[in-house]
């Protein structure tokens, strides 16, 4: 792997970001993702917290979904 090398200011903001960070050149373009090791465990764990036949129950009992207006309603109706 190569390693990068960045100022003290560049290493702060990325330390201190709590999600990815695009890393552009000078133009805007992007070049790749940075993501810290904190956020990469979280992540794998997410990744891991359910089994595919979990994941297949859920896709399959889908019948009871709701938009996000319909939720709300249903809050604030007290009928959860």
């Amino acid at each position: 792997m190569t390693q990068v090398f960045v100022d003290a200011a560049t290493a702060e903001l990325l330390k201190d970001t709590g999600c990815d960070v695009v890393i552009c050149d000078p133009q805007g373009v992007p070049l790749g993702r940075f993501r810290s090791d904190e956020i990469a465990r979280r992540y794998a764990e997410a990744a891991t917290a359910f089994t595919d036949e979990e994941l297949d129950q859920a896709e399959r009992d889908r019948g009871n979904d709701l938009t996000t207006e319909e939720l709300i309603r249903k809050l604030e109706s007290g009928h959860v």
